[in-house]
């Protein structure tokens, strides 16, 4: 009987020590790649630089794309001075079928000039380059796009002028003198008086509209790219932003 249950205990003990060497085992294939990865390789200086020289062009490339096949069809090209418009529409006879006529014309006219604009940008993204990378990577997800604007933010802002100064404002004028037309005669005919709409830098204003909604577009598409997994599977970038 003794012998039994010695043997029964031996037993016990392989079969406890097989089942924990396979629970380790285990354990061990389960750990994260990219731990691995890291632990062996931090990445230099010029891996960083690298990574972020590729984030911030994917964003200024794929922000271009989506401007202009998503962005643009449903922006309002009415310019913020002009906004007062919109509350006559309704009241103002032929109002509103001029200023469908503007926006049609204007997103039509921008949409066509944004391909020019856009090799202009993309070429810019030839002399990116990030000296202390690693301040860039440890800041926000966005440090790539504030960078990109204060080198080229300015230049970007003039190519873009340069397209909308040369677009034909007849069609929001029209609407403009509709409206004046509108207030004097109520004018005349009411005790309470409004201010016609003046003339103003429409030029200007879109302008700005089209500027600011690219670069918040690159800062999104920047943002999402350090994030989430990069989609080229790019070993650098995902040892530097810790993506897998």
């Amino acid at each position: 009987m003794k012998k039994k249950g010695r043997k029964s205990k031996i037993l016990l003990t392989v079969l406890l020590a097989l089942v924990l060497a396979s629970f380790l085992a285990s354990c061990g294939t389960k750990m994260p790649k990219k731990k691995i990865e890291v632990l062996r390789h931090q990445p230099t200086e010029e891996e960083a630089a690298y990574a972020m020289e590729t984030a911030v062009s994917t964003a200024v490339i794929n922000a271009g794309q989506d401007l202009i096949t998503t962005v643009l069809p449903s922006l309002d090209f009415l310019p913020d001075s002009y906004l007062i418009l919109k509350d006559y529409t309704d009241r103002v006879a032929g109002l509103n079928a001029i200023m469908e006529n503007w926006r049609n014309y204007f997103r039509f006219y921008i949409t066509q000039s944004m391909d020019g604009i856009s090799e202009k940008v993309n070429a810019m993204l030839m002399h990116l380059e990030f000296d202390n990378p690693y301040e860039f990577v440890r800041s926000s997800n966005t440090s790539g796009t504030r960078y990109f604007v204060s080198l080229f933010g300015d230049q970007i802002r003039t190519e873009i002028k340069n397209v909308v100064e040369q677009a034909d404002f007849t069609y929001l004028e029209k609407g403009r003198n509709q409206y004046n037309v509108y207030i004097r005669t109520t004018n005349f005919i009411s005790s309470v008086k409004k201010n016609e709409l003046e003339q103003v830098n429409a030029v200007t204003e879109l302008t700005d509209k089209l500027y600011n909604t690219f670069i918040e577009l690159v800062a999104e598409e920047e943002d999402l790219f350090r994030t989430t997994p990069d989609p080229y599977g790019d070993p650098v970038v995902k040892a530097v932003f810790g993506t897998e």
